[in-house]
């Protein structure tokens, strides 16, 4: 079976500017297929690099671009780059202690425009947190809990009256956590656990004890004191455990915290 050419344009040249070449399509036919043009960009009059900050295009992309993307200001002494520009100035050299630099702005663009970097407000940046052992309040603008969570490096039990240390850095956003609440008005306290942060669970107890639950013993001993949730408890968290740890691993904690300081009715506020 004979091959056969078929001619796109009526006249084509193979010359430099338009170079093309022969190519199989997928039904079998030959065909010329036309390359692209290079892509352009001007050069340094001396070193013969190219110019940064210009982005080169073809001849086609050129006739879509405006007049100020592909025009180069011309100096005396033709275009050049930003190293031969220094070192063309010795006047400048021996003036200055140092030698002139020439920079590039990028031109405005969508990007630009849309978005503008915001730098930190100093009156708004927070201390920074301690990286000792103990448990710590957040230091959070709108975290209520830090006004409860006294730091703290050590528990105790006022039933036992001995003390232990907390093993690691935890704060209000730290999850998955055995806590501890003591009342400042007697020696109750309870221990409970969560697998959400300190922050959520202080706060459903502070619901409870808005809303004066009667099935729950927190908000129960809060208003035996005749007292709010924010001034009768203080909370600290006696150990977090990772995200692998399940609820049941939990609970056993749960009850050894509550075997040692002893925080089971009648001496403390825990039911179960």
């Amino acid at each position: 079976m004979v091959q056969r050419l078929v001619y796109r344009r009526r006249l084509s040249y193979n010359t430099k500017s338009n170079r093309r070449r022969i190519v199989r399509t997928p039904g079998g036919k030959l065909v010329y297929q036309y390359l692209k043009k290079p892509k352009k960009i001007p050069r340094c009059g001396q070193c013969k690099d190219k110019l940064r900050g210009i982005q080169p295009a073809r001849p086609m992309e050129r006739s879509r671009m405006c007049k100020r993307k592909k025009t180069v200001k011309r100096v005396y002494g033709g275009v050049l780059c930003h190293k031969c520009v220094k070192e063309s100035y010795t006047q400048t050299q021996n003036l200055l202690s140092s030698p002139p630099r020439v920079t590039f702005k990028q031109p405005p663009n969508l990007h630009n425009i849309l978005v503008h970097p915001k730098l930190p407000d100093p009156k708004r940046i927070r201390e920074e947190k301690p990286t000792t052992k103990g448990s710590y309040p957040c230091v959070s603008t709108r975290c209520s809990t830090c006004g409860i969570h006294l730091p703290a490096t050590s528990f105790n039990s006022k039933v036992t009256k001995l003390e232990y240390k907390i093993p690691g850095y935890y704060n209000c956003k730290t999850n998955n956590l055995i806590y501890q609440l003591q009342c400042k008005s007697c020696d109750a306290e309870n221990i409970g656990l969560t697998t959400g942060s300190l922050r959520q669970r202080i706060n459903n107890h502070r619901f409870d004890t808005n809303h004066k639950d009667p099935d729950k013993p927190v908000p129960i001993h809060a208003d035996t004191h005749n007292q709010d949730f924010q001034t009768c408890y203080t909370t600290k968290i006696l150990r977090a455990f990772p995200k692998q740890c399940n609820s049941s691993q939990l609970r056993q904690w749960e009850l050894a915290r509550q075997w040692i300081t002893k925080s089971r009715l009648p001496l403390g506020l825990n039911r179960r």
